[in-house]
């Protein structure tokens, strides 16, 4: 019998006459141990399927009272909730755009496997800084993308704004002497159907440091005065600079001299 049958069935007090275990409420792909405090008949019909509530949330899913964002790092794909290990931040080059731009890669692992989901923002050469942005309507100037290494998972390498709908906010405020500063983001994304199979995104973290010296990989970032040739550092997987000996760090820039 489908899930969505025996979960009818289940609801109409019909579970064990129509041959669905009354042990177990199939959902998608997982089934939950029914438990005597929780009611059953609390289900949700959304979009991504029908989800059971216990404690106004939806099991294996978004929160459905308190807001998605703030609070711990959280991730959700296709409206299931992914559990996130680790966030790391910096400064990298998009690989679905255009140029280094800032970094906030959300790791952790599922059935399908390990994953980084990557949060993206660009700002073009002479586009003025902001301290908030809204994703559903970016100044001129401004790209972002959610990059994921794991397609089994997301449905596609990428989101960006030609095959999804995105909206939530940025705010980013500086901290510190060198170029560094804290940053919040709440990003949800809708597919469009210009690419089959991808799912839809959220992304949340507060208040996490994003270093701004330099991208990984483009060590001649790290010279504080870019016309001398010879390297005069090594730009860190964080977006800091490790000088090489003989020089020093200039703590003004973080770059080397």
């Amino acid at each position: 019998m489908r899930a969505g049958a025996c979960l009818a069935a289940l609801l109409s007090g019909l579970a064990t006459a129509s041959g669905c275990d009354s042990r177990t409420t199939p959902v998608g792909d997982a089934s939950f141990e029914r438990h005597p405090e929780i009611d059953w008949r609390r289900v949700d019909r959304s979009a991504d399927g029908p989800m059971l509530r216990v404690d106004g949330r939806r099991e294996g899913g978004a929160a459905d009272g308190p807001p998605f964002c703030g609070g711990p790092p959280q991730a959700t794909v296709g409206g299931m909730a992914v559990p996130v290990s680790q966030v790391t931040t910096g400064i990298q080059v998009a690989a679905s755009c255009c140029g280094p731009g800032e970094s906030i890669r959300f790791h952790g692992g599922t059935a399908a496997g390990t994953f980084t989901i990557n949060f993206q923002m660009v700002r073009f050469p002479n586009v003025p800084a902001a301290t908030h942005l809204d994703l559903g309507n970016l100044p001129s100037g401004w790209f972002v993308s959610v990059e994921c290494n794991l397609t089994a998972l997301c449905g596609g390498p990428y989101i960006r704004p030609d095959n999804s709908t995105l909206s939530g906010t940025v705010d980013l405020t500086p901290a510190g002497a060198i170029p560094q500063e804290t940053l919040t983001l709440c990003l949800s994304s809708t597919p469009n159907g210009t690419m089959p199979g991808l799912k839809p995104i959220r992304l949340s973290v507060t208040g996490v440091l994003v270093h701004l010296v330099c991208a990984p990989g483009m060590d001649q970032m790290c010279n504080n005065d870019p016309s001398i040739s010879s390297l005069r550092g090594k730009c860190n997987d964080d977006s800091t600079c490790t000088c090489n000996p003989g020089a020093t760090l200039v703590p003004s820039t973080g770059k080397c001299q």
